[in-house]
């Protein structure tokens, strides 16, 4: 594929407004995983929402017991019935996902991230917004093409998990780190001891335990077998 190094990140979909284009043909690495983190953290609370998961509510019972505990994981050890009540109002195939948006909740409220911390001056080129979703990324040699059309939400929201799975492992790759990739028996103790975690060896230990923090692609397509995205082939996010 020719053409100019850049991204486009388009999308008027239900409440979601973006129309956003990037140079970025003097940008370098980490740039692009700066640009990489503010799209996947903008679109995160709308692929839980689309794919069913009422994350504005969720966000509500987080906010405030935080601070109140002490950080995620005081919160997690005195509220490990309130969390299994909260996924457990949904269905089966549906609590993964509830899973992971709480975490994802808990984690921003609480200033952790599992992304890379990094800054960028690179601004955006106002684009007009599209229907539905388009997301194009053309950096060197990396090449990233997602877009759909106006769907039912659940196949929006999985387009914007495939998305969100490319940029979270993306940025890691041009912040010069590459994830490893480990399985783990899943507890809820060992979810506590995870979120004690930073950055990169937080990711990797909260999927090693079976607690992806963001809409992971197994879960979606456990969930809306109906979904036609490509399966990853491992646990940690796959573009």
């Amino acid at each position: 594929m020719e053409g100019e190094d850049e991204i486009i990140f388009s999308a008027d979909y239900k409440g979601m407004k973006a129309g956003e284009r990037y140079d970025l043909s003097k940008a370098g690495e980490s740039d692009v995983a700066a640009l990489l983190v503010k799209i996947s953290d903008y679109i995160e609370p709308f692929a839980f929402e689309f794919l069913g998961i009422k994350y504005g509510e969720m966000e509500k019972e987080v906010e405030g017991g935080i601070e109140r505990a002490g950080g995620p994981s005081a919160f997690l050890k005195s509220n490990k019935k309130r969390f299994e009540e909260i996924v457990g109002a949904y269905k089966k195939e549906l609590r993964p996902l509830a899973e992971s948006a709480f975490l994802n909740i808990l984690l921003k409220k609480s200033g952790k991230t599992f992304k890379p911390r990094l800054t960028t001056r690179l601004a955006p080129e106002r684009i007009d917004e599209e229907e539905g979703v388009v997301f194009i990324a053309k950096y060197r040699d990396w090449i990233a093409i997602k877009k759909t059309s106006p769907k039912k939400e659940h196949e929006v929201g999985a387009l914007l998990g495939s998305i969100d799975n490319t940029l979270i492992r993306k940025s890691w790759d041009f912040a010069g780190e590459r994830l490893k990739e480990g399985k783990k028996r899943k507890s809820y103790s060992a979810l506590v001891e995870a979120v004690e975690k930073e950055g990169k060896g937080l990711l990797e230990e909260l999927v090693a335990v079976g607690y992806p923090p963001y809409p992971d692609l197994n879960a979606i397509i456990k969930a809306y077998p109906d979904v036609k995205i490509p399966k990853p082939r491992g646990r940690l996010p796959k573009g």
